[in-house]
């Protein structure tokens, strides 16, 4: 008899633990998946790295014409579903800081990015690859009137050609050509006030 009772109680906190645990990890939210690197966005891995840039500004009705110089950084973020794009350069202008994100939008099938800088300015773009090319377009509201801008993106055997294009109302002219080369670790400048003399 004693034997009897001793298995009931003991099937009886046994199905009682079961039922327990079952609620714990019913209870447990679930872990969602690192989101899986696309090969959409694998061919985005050109643009990584940290470079040196020269760039050749373009007069235009928002630009004054001249050299520049400057630093950027590009890396993978947010468990590698963004690009960040960091710049910072002086240009006739004055010191340029920017920020960019760039990624792959699934819905629309084509890449996006979002550009900031140090002037308040945002703007939003939308593209794809023509052959080696990335070409992203995009508009800004500027002073009375809108400008489109298109980005044109390529690989130079080892540097990295960037350049910008502005419609102004006369159709698509030059704003400005980057060119950026590898920087070695240790070699990542900022001083505005080095660059702005190596510019004269």
């Amino acid at each position: 008899m004693k034997r009897t009772i001793l298995l009931t109680i003991n099937l009886i906190l046994l199905v009682t633990f079961s039922l327990v645990s079952a609620q714990i990890k019913k209870a447990q939210p679930e872990i969602p998946a690192k989101p899986e690197f696309t090969s959409e966005l694998r061919e985005l891995s050109f643009l990584v790295g940290s470079f040196a840039t020269d760039i050749k500004v373009h007069k235009t009705p928002l630009t004054k014409a001249g050299p520049g110089k400057g630093t950027v950084i590009c890396q993978w973020v947010l468990d590698s579903t963004f690009l960040l794009f960091n710049f910072d350069e002086i240009s006739p202008a004055g010191r340029f800081r920017g920020h960019g994100y760039l990624t792959f939008d699934k819905p629309e099938k084509k890449y996006r990015m979002w550009w900031f800088n140090n002037q308040g300015e945002g703007l939003g773009l939308l593209g794809d690859f023509v052959r080696d090319t990335l070409i992203l377009q995009g508009e800004s509201q500027s002073k009375d009137k809108i400008v489109g801008f298109k980005f044109l993106w390529h690989k130079q055997g080892e540097k990295l050609v960037m350049r910008v294009m502005g419609d102004f109302g006369e159709g698509l002219k030059p704003v400005l050509e980057r060119t950026s080369q590898p920087l070695e670790i240790g070699e990542i400048k900022t001083n505005a006030k080095k660059q702005k003399l190596e510019i004269k």
